[in-house]
């Protein structure tokens, strides 16, 4: 009940937003940021045809803003897909996908990072359809684009490593996703110590190394990230 009301509430300020930008002479990417996440919203509270509302004024204005084929609309179609995997429509879900990586492939010569992080949401479609191999080729490809490529912020290759990681962790994979957890978090720590970041992936990591028996290394990397060993992480 509590988070449903959260949800509401929240529901209700992106409104307010939205009304407040509206009045605006100039519309811009926070008013399709607002559009985007209330129709998330009303998504998760099973209000489809406000959710549908929602999307398709986004999509317009980016179309308006941005044109038709620009990353910005590949961006509003995957947005649009993941709004459809909430509804649990998920061949649909594909389809859109599919579409947004074509116009961005139509667009640009290599990957980008609008690719990649949709290749990683098509990829955890094909998990929760059971489509192992399909996704871990998916997850294969995004890897391999983000060491082709050396103009990547370490911060968001270390992101991207953890949500490939993520693929193959739903799989109960922990071998496959433990050195892919281990580079993104050094990745992390040679950037930033104090990164928030930080926390996550040692969080993923400490729970990839329970889930294998690696007790001792969870518990010295909980020490090391956390400063104190902890007795509550998961048992594999």
């Amino acid at each position: 009940q509590a988070a449903r009301g959260e949800r509401i509430a929240a529901a209700g300020t992106l409104s307010q937003g939205i009304q407040l930008i509206d009045g605006s002479k100039e519309l811009d990417s926070r008013h399709i940021a607002c559009l985007y996440n209330l129709a998330m919203l009303y998504a998760g509270q099973g209000k489809c045809e406000e959710a549908e509302d929602a999307w398709l004024r986004a999509a317009n204005l980016t179309q308006r803003i941005h044109g038709a084929h620009s990353a910005e609309f590949a961006t509003s179609l995957n947005n649009r897909a993941l709004l459809l995997e909430q509804q649990d429509r998920l061949a649909e879900a594909e389809d859109v996908y599919r579409q947004a990586l074509d116009l961005l492939h139509a667009l640009r010569d290599r990957p980008s990072r609008e690719s990649t992080q949709i290749l990683i949401n098509l990829a955890s479609l094909y998990v929760t359809q059971d489509r192992g191999s399909e996704a871990e080729e998916l997850a294969h490809q995004v890897v391999e684009a983000y060491n082709a490529r050396c103009d990547i912020p370490a911060v968001e290759r270390a992101m991207a490593l953890n949500n490939v990681a993520g693929i193959y962790c739903r799989q109960s994979k922990y071998r496959e996703a433990e050195p892919l957890l281990e580079e993104a978090l050094q990745l992390a720590e040679a950037i930033d110590p104090e990164s928030s970041e930080l926390g996550l992936l040692a969080s993923n990591l400490i729970v990839c190394y329970r889930m294998q028996g690696k007790t001792e290394k969870a518990e010295e990397l909980h020490k090391r990230a956390f400063g104190t060993a902890s007795s509550r992480l998961p048992s594999p």
